[in-house]
């Protein structure tokens, strides 16, 4: 289309042309951000495409979006996306295709025609050689059941750039590529891509077990006996059992194996070690004996491979081989004729008594006469009944024996002199009713979304600390690293010999659960005033813990922040708000156990005004737990109650400044007020001496002659 001084721009109909003349098929989408057509059928367009005229009639006048029909119509078109949520999880991808052969894949679709969404979703588009394309998949979901990575095939249609109309408010863009250099590839590269994504699946589905014929194994499992299987399990490695049967090790990441099936060059079929519970089997691929996306345990792999999927079988030979514990004799006797109850009571005459015998006999007899059968049954029952008598008689015997543990009761009389005084909030920042904001020996939190200035918060009461002569440990999680810690830290006032002095400020940067360890022991060794972990979402992976399972989160609490704690730290935790409406009232994302471990203060923080480079902003700060409720007590009413504003001020060539100011004063008045102090001549003298020459109420004068003396005083620099 040639461009006139007449003729406007159409960014939406040109694109809709290009994608058209390169063979997609394109339909109109709505612009009520629902991404659905504006047709009243679009099918059809699944099976022809539309005319460049019709084309122009739909985008003529700019008012809609633009969408791509997958599958044969476009030539094998399939979209492959990357789901937002799961974008910080590229490199990892990458360095795992290039691990296995999947490199010259992973270069043609990330380099082809790449576009993101709104939301901050990847969309890979290509086409595919070799089948037809099929409808749309779920490849991957998180620990929530949200989807990680999908695709748009057969019967789909997918939004794409520069469509404009989304919830968020943001564009499609291209990020690499156009349709012109769309990528082709083969199925066979499709399907290795395809497994390649599956290995982020937290969720594989869990189906209920077949039913199958009770084996051995499961009869003869009574008491703590050591099953074969569970034998089996603790005692061979992975590789003993797939590595015979043609699969390979292609990488190992963390825990996390990945292995490939047997007459396959490129790609991932199965991973190993990726469940949090158990070290089990998970396949992708349909071209194995397993059953796709089910996990398996050691046992159940090597009753499929070894034994066509007979786990009686497979128990057996493990037995044999010397697996488990052996059966004592009460279990030999009831294996082999534990259904015989009901047969001897039906033949058995009424006037039989019980057995007398003390011992029953250890060894068969040699051969004899032929044995009558019904008094084979007779003698072997009497022989279970006797066992089961002895056995009821050695318990009634432990139990007379056994004596009860005395309580370990708590004799209240040593605290009942009224001397009790519940613990005060003494390190960090100053409140406006003059306390600090942290507890010492106690687990205090930070809890918000993105952009609330958790980490600035932090990064001020670590600086007020200081100040105040004492020490400070902060815990780099988020792989900030040292030169942008030190130089927030430096921007926020801190001097060279604190941060420079070991004794005053330590950086620590755990890479994995042992370094972590051992910033944990030199803290109970050398206990600091104030600790901050940054943050708690990347703590629990580190020891390989999820933030879903209230048992692995108790477990990382007690041996890292209630043992710095216990040490007489503050330790200042920052995490993330949960996603979900009804858990986000409960504070940060994952287990409710969450919350119950702080027994300092929780706070949540909550942006009022954007923080920006060189101008500050503003964060509400509200009481989500306050275990000993001296915080709860200078605090509105409320389930929630509203503790301070988090008030920051950069302004170039200048300090940064912040305070925490009271519930009503607002960021624009918080820096008046301090800049009006400032002002005065000669300087003021006291809170009183402001309420006088200026004259405010007690409780602004107080804030603004406290937020005063605290940004005035310095230290050496």
């Amino acid at each position: 289309m040639t461009m006139t001084a007449e003729t406007p721009a159409n960014p939406i109909l040109d694109a809709a042309l290009d994608l058209l003349a390169h063979g997609y098929s394109i339909v109109p989408i709505r612009a009520d951000a629902s991404k659905a057509p504006a047709l009243a059928s679009w099918r059809h367009y699944t099976a022809q495409r539309a005319t460049p005229d019709t084309v122009r009639a739909w985008f003529a006048d700019g008012g809609h979006d633009l969408g791509v029909v997958q599958g044969a119509i476009s030539g094998g078109a399939e979209l492959t996306e990357l789901e937002g949520r799961a974008a910080h999880r590229l490199p990892e991808l990458r360095e795992l295709a290039y691990a296995s052969g999947l490199g010259d894949v992973w270069d043609a679709i990330t380099r082809g025609w790449v576009e993101m969404s709104p939301s901050g979703g990847w969309h890979f588009h290509y086409r595919v050689t070799g089948i037809d394309v099929p409808g749309n998949l779920k490849l991957a979901r998180n620990a929530d059941r949200e989807v990680l990575a999908e695709t748009r095939g057969e019967g789909g249609q997918v939004v794409v750039a520069p469509s404009t109309r989304h919830a968020t408010g943001q564009p499609w863009r291209r990020i690499v590529g156009s349709p012109a250099t769309a990528p082709t590839i083969t199925a066979e590269e499709r399907a290795a891509l395809h497994e390649l994504l599956r290995t982020l699946d937290e969720q594989p589905e869990q189906p209920a077990p077949a039913p199958r014929p009770a084996s051995t194994a499961d009869r003869q499992g009574s008491g703590d006996r050591l099953k074969p299987g569970d034998d089996y399990e603790a005692r061979t490695d992975w590789a003993d059992i797939l590595e015979p049967h043609g699969w390979t090790l292609v990488y190992t990441q963390g825990r996390t194996r990945y292995w490939r099936r047997p007459g396959k060059n490129i790609g991932i079929s199965a991973t190993t070690g990726h469940a949090e519970d158990r070290d089990r089997l998970y396949v992708f691929t349909s071209s194995t004996e397993f059953q796709t996306e089910t996990p398996y345990t050691k046992f159940g792999a090597y009753a499929v491979l070894d034994h066509h999927g007979d786990h009686a079988a497979a128990a057996r030979e493990l037995g044999r081989t010397g697996y488990g514990d052996k059966p004592q004799l009460a279990e030999v006797i009831h294996l082999t004729h534990a259904n015989l109850a009901d047969a001897v009571a039906a033949e058995t005459p009424a006037d039989v008594d019980e057995p007398q015998q003390t011992q029953p006999v250890a060894e068969a007899p040699g051969p004899a006469a032929p044995v009558d059968p019904l008094e084979q049954r007779i003698s072997e029952e009497a022989a279970r009944l006797l066992i089961q008598r002895e056995a009821r008689k050695r318990v009634e015997q432990l139990d007379a024996a056994a004596t009860p543990p005395t309580p370990a009761w708590i004799d209240p009389t040593d605290h009942l002199d009224g001397t009790y005084a519940p613990p005060q909030p003494t390190i960090g920042t100053h409140l406006p009713g003059g306390l600090p904001i942290l507890y010492p020996s106690a687990v205090n939190g930070l809890v918000g979304d993105p952009e609330a200035a958790k980490t600035l918060l932090a990064t001020a009461i670590a600086i007020d600390t200081l100040h105040g002569g004492g020490t400070v440990a902060w815990i780099d999680l988020d792989h900030n690293g040292a030169p942008a810690t030190i130089a927030r830290f430096r921007r926020f006032g801190a001097t060279k010999t604190q941060l420079g002095n070991p004794d005053t400020f330590r950086l620590g940067l755990p890479e994995d659960a042992a370094a972590a360890d051992a910033i944990v022991a030199d803290l109970v060794a050398r206990p600091a005033s104030l600790v901050v972990l940054d943050s708690i979402g990347e703590l629990l992976p580190l020891y390989g813990a999820s933030s879903n399972d209230a048992d692995e989160y108790t477990r990382v609490h007690q041996q890292v922040m209630a043992r710095i704690a216990t040490a007489g730290a503050a330790v200042l935790t920052i995490d993330h708000l949960s996603k979900g409406t009804d858990s986000r009232t409960y504070g940060a994302s994952g287990t409710i156990a969450k919350k119950r471990a702080y027994d300092g203060a929780l706070i949540r923080v909550t942006v009022e005004t954007s923080f920006a480079p060189g101008k500050g902003g503003q964060s509400e700060l509200r009481i989500i737990k306050d275990r000993h409720g001296a915080l709860r007590a200078l605090a509105d009413g409320g389930r929630e109650p509203m503790l301070a504003r988090f008030v920051l001020d950069e302004r170039e060539n200048s300090a940064t400044r912040w305070h925490l100011a009271g519930p009503g004063l607002t960021i624009g008045d918080a820096i008046a007020d301090v800049d009006a102090v400032a002002a005065l001549d000669p300087p003021a003298r006291s809170y009183r001496d402001i309420k006088h020459r200026l004259g405010w109420a007690d409780r602004r004068s107080q804030d603004a002659w406290r937020s005063y003396k605290a940004l005035s005083e310095g230290g050496e620099s």
